[in-house]
């Protein structure tokens, strides 16, 4: 699958064990059955960008990483909006919207949890949420 082997250790380093699971579960799965679930698309981004703010990986090779997993959901999203009329389109989009707001406990979680690995006192905290 399209950068199972170039970035599989980066995405060790960037998601979480279950996330990988999946996304590993994805890439064995046949062009015409494949699908890249946005519940699961959200999580990915989330990992990232924790990843990326408090991992001790080559950020540029976490970015680099994150390009297959961009390509997959666009084929699963083309797959998704084939066929529909514009207006559906949109409600498909605003669908994945409302996963990114459903996972932000997860987000939260996730960076409070890898807060303390990166920060020390006297630092200024960035807040995301």
């Amino acid at each position: 699958a399209l950068g199972w082997m170039e970035y599989r250790r980066e995405w060790e380093q960037m998601l979480t064990a279950q996330n990988l699971a999946q996304v590993e579960s994805l890439a064995a799965l046949p062009f015409e059955q494949f699908y890249f679930p946005s519940d699961l698309w959200a999580r990915v981004i989330f990992d990232a960008v924790v990843a990326f703010n408090f991992s001790d990986a080559d950020p540029v090779r976490l970015v680099s990483a994150l390009l297959p997993l961009v390509q997959g959901r666009l084929a699963a999203f083309w797959q998704e909006v084939a066929g529909l009329a514009p207006v559906a389109r949109e409600g498909t989009v605003a669908a994945q919207a409302v996963e990114f707001e459903e996972n932000r406990t997860y987000f939260k979680m996730c960076w409070q949890a890898n807060r303390p690995r990166r920060y020390r006192s006297g630092w200024e905290e960035r807040s995301l949420l």
